[in-house]
């Protein structure tokens, strides 16, 4: 193979066609991790107009709703939580990671943010620093509530346990906010749905059913000793009931389960109410119910060894019989172990009890601030709590009836002594009002949002590994290109354009390009007359003669016809002298403010030959060159042949000076990249202030940049020079004629089509 074919060959190889970013785009997107995706800048902007969104719907301006991701992995790891002024979601957890698809990831990460902006909107953060204080300092909250034969004994063996002591009253006060809590979930999830549906609501079936979703029936096939622990089988249950919708237990089963199962059947009209209620006292009150009305429960596991499985001797055994029965109260011996129970062994065993309780998202933090000023916002209608309706005196039957099957205690529901196993052909499953588990209403809008992110960040790795396959093909050249030579070459390139020379473009293009369009219209006309063809008159000799010639006297009388012909290929280069002095400031003539200094004043002049290049289909390549350190020369390669960007106009306008400058070192590497286009025609601009600096002598740098111009001479490539006026004369030694100025851009169309002309007629 000709070693000129060969050349050819292997340079088109380095070209990055839009087949090759595509080709990166895809690579890129299949490389994707969720930690890349998740803790993007993109992801964060996401949620930030979801919370911005969701806080515009309400009306309400004093809110401000704050998200970011994190990526905590193991065991323990932090679901998500708020203090009402900032979300955090930890999309590494276990449970999301474990879900087999990556929107269903997305969806479980969105609803957690869901949830925790409707903790923000509807949760009274108030009350919740209100309760706290109360049962840390020993008193039942709310400290107004309803005493019912139901409730009646567990509420005085609740205050007795408070009363033993900071130990007991700690975990009791983790044991009221966590049913509070499971509560208020409900309710939180419920106004958000209300107020935002389609999506929201599937992003939270799917996160509750990711970590509530498992049979609880066969939890406890599993785990038999559970069996043994009526209140966490009670508590979890009702956990399941709250955020998942429904829950299955099968009465026949076991009769713990059987008790169990009625348990949450009485119970499930009132949940599904106060999920429902923007009376924040009401959700409070329950809370106390399930405690109190379940004491029994709860007694009976104060007296289990979790290690052992068996009832602790001594302490009063629970038998089937009474694990099966349903609220009647304990035995004397039960009840004599508790009241023998010092405060610490009851702190212990009640922080036993709650580890032994499903974890879920994160509470909100009871002491974070409170900027939203205690003021939820409320989209359901607010129902009095049974303290509330019995202060207001008497209801109809009616009423009292309908109370009876939402309060707490015996309800008509299910009767205390019935055999539930009889309807379990039926149905085993206790559903909570009419939310479903289906999608139906999804809007699609969180699907979008992941594949804009995906498209976002593969595209932007995309374009990183391209930029960085660019930049390794300019070094090669570069070192090629040097050799010997005393400098060494450094190839700059920045993957991301720079934000200033954005900001300078749209400041100074406005006002240029009118220019760049005279150009391209004057030259448009000349190609259009070598590509169409045209008849060229006035000629003294040929072989047609034109009879409207003949009044002639100079005898100017033949013409001919010009072949058309097809477009000329034309490569350029342009070389942009960025040493120290071309920080210097310059006047502009315009009048426009168009620079400040050299460096703006030659961006100015070469994104008006880019854009003119570019528009045209002539490929075209900028570079700013200086020296920094021992022998070495950083080119800043701002448009490549290799590479078409929109976005290098913007690298060029960012153009900046500093250092010295080594004018032949970076010429040659301009010419050697020319040298290597197929093109016909070839022509360097060069763009300086100046002679060359960081030689030895004047004289050093004078020949080395002859020596260069004289190799482009021979290699065919036509080299100008370009400069502001009072630094052409200085340059005229290196350059000769073909030298123009640049300080008014309004006359190098002018210029620069009387360089054209000779190439293209």
């Amino acid at each position: 193979m000709p070693q000129k074919s060969k050349i050819s060959r292997d340079y088109q190889k380095t070209i990055i066609t839009p087949a090759t970013i595509q080709r990166a785009i895809y690579d890129a997107k299949l490389q994707l991790t969720d930690k890349d995706i998740f803790l993007s800048p993109a992801y964060h902007r996401q949620l930030q107009v979801m919370g911005k969104y969701l806080t515009g719907r309400t009306g309400r301006k004093d809110i401000q709703l704050n998200a970011k991701v994190i990526w905590k992995e193991g065991p323990d790891a932090v679901t998500a939580y708020t203090d009402n002024t900032s979300v955090v979601i930890n999309a590494a957890h276990p449970i999301i990671q474990a879900l087999p698809h990556r929107p269903e990831r997305n969806f479980c990460v969105l609803g957690m943010a869901n949830h925790e902006f409707a903790h923000c909107l509807f949760t009274d953060f108030s009350l919740m620093n209100e309760q706290q204080k109360a049962y840390e300092s020993g008193e039942i909250f709310p400290r107004k509530h309803q005493i019912t034969p139901e409730n009646e004994r567990g509420l005085k063996e609740l205050q007795k346990v408070l009363d033993k002591g900071p130990g007991a009253r700690c975990q009791i006060t983790n044991l009221y906010n966590w049913l509070d809590n499971t509560i208020e979930d409900a309710y939180i999830e419920r106004s958000i749905v209300r107020l935002h549906p389609g999506d929201t609501k599937k992003s939270l079936k799917i996160l509750n059913n990711a970590f509530f979703g498992e049979d609880y029936m066969e939890v406890i096939q599993n785990h038999s000793y559970l069996l043994n622990m009526p209140w966490t089988l009670f508590s979890n249950a009702t956990l399941i009931l709250l955020k998942t919708g429904h829950v299955h237990i099968d009465p026949s089963a076991h009769e713990v389960l059987k008790d169990i199962y009625g348990r949450l059947k009485r119970i499930a009209p009132r949940l599904l109410r106060e999920a429902e209620n923007s009376n924040a006292m009401a959700r409070k009150e329950l809370a106390l119910d399930l405690i109190t009305e379940n004491w029994d429960l709860l007694e009976k596991q104060f007296h289990f060894d979790e290690m052992t499985g068996q009832p602790i001797p001594g302490e009063g055994e629970a038998s089937q019989e009474s694990q099966g029965n349903s609220s009647s109260g304990s035995t004397n011996q039960q009840q004599n172990g508790l009241d023998s129970l010092s405060d610490e062994e009851i702190s212990e065993i009640l922080s036993e009890i709650l580890e032994n309780a499903l974890k879920g998202l994160n509470q909100p933090d009871p002491n974070g601030q409170d900027p939203n000023g205690g003021r939820p916002i409320k989209v359901f209608d607010e129902k009095p709590s049974p303290s509330e309706e019995q202060d207001e005196g008497g209801s109809s039957d009616a009423d009292e009836k309908s109370d009876s099957s939402e309060g707490s205690g015996t309800a008509t529901g299910v009767p205390e002594d019935s055999d539930d196993s009889e309807n379990t052909s039926e149905s085993t499953s206790i559903e909570l009002g009419d939310e479903d588990n289906s999608h139906t209403g999804a809007d699609g809008s969180f699907d979008l949002i992941l594949t804009n992110i995906e498209k976002e960040l593969a595209q932007e790795n995309a374009n990183n590994a391209v930029e960085q396959q660019l930049k390794n093909t300019l070094q090669l050249n570069a070192d090629a290109s040097a050799e010997g030579d005393s400098f060494q070459i450094t190839i700059s390139r920045e993957s991301q354009y720079p934000q200033k020379g954005a900001e300078r473009y749209a400041e100074v293009w406005p006002k240029i390009s009118s220019i760049s369009k005279s150009l391209k219209k004057q030259l448009l006309k000349i190609l259009r007359d070598r590509r169409t063809g045209t008849k060229q008159t006035g000629l003294i000799y040929g072989r047609r003669l034109d009879t409207r010639s003949l009044y002639r006297s100079d005898e100017k009388y033949f013409y001919k016809n010009r072949i058309p012909n097809d477009r000329p290929q034309l490569a350029t280069a342009l070389l942009i002298d960025q040493s120290g002095s071309m920080s210097c400031s310059a006047r502009d003539s315009s009048g426009q403010q168009l620079f400040r200094n050299k460096i703006q004043a030659a961006s100015n002049a070469a994104v008006l030959l880019y854009d003119f290049c570019v528009e045209l289909g002539f490929p075209i390549m900028v570079a700013g060159h200086t020296t920094s350190g021992i022998h070495k020369v950083q080119l800043e390669v701002m448009s490549a042949f290799q590479k078409v960007d929109k976005t290098d106009r913007f690298r060029i306008c960012g153009a900046t000076a500093s250092g010295g400058n080594r004018d032949g070192t970076a010429l040659n590497y301009m010419l050697s990249e020319l040298k290597k286009r197929p093109e016909d025609i070839k022509l360097l601009f060069i763009v300086s202030d100046g002679l060359p600096s960081d030689y030895s002598s004047r004289e050093e740098g004078i020949n080395h940049l002859k020596s260069v111009m004289e190799d482009a001479r021979k290699s065919g490539v036509l080299v100008f020079a370009a400069a502001l006026d009072e630094d052409i004369p200085q340059l005229r030694e290196i350059y000769g004629d073909t030298m123009f100025e640049i300080t008014d851009l309004a006359r190098m169309p002018k210029t620069l089509l009387t360089v054209m002309k000779k190439f293209v007629r």
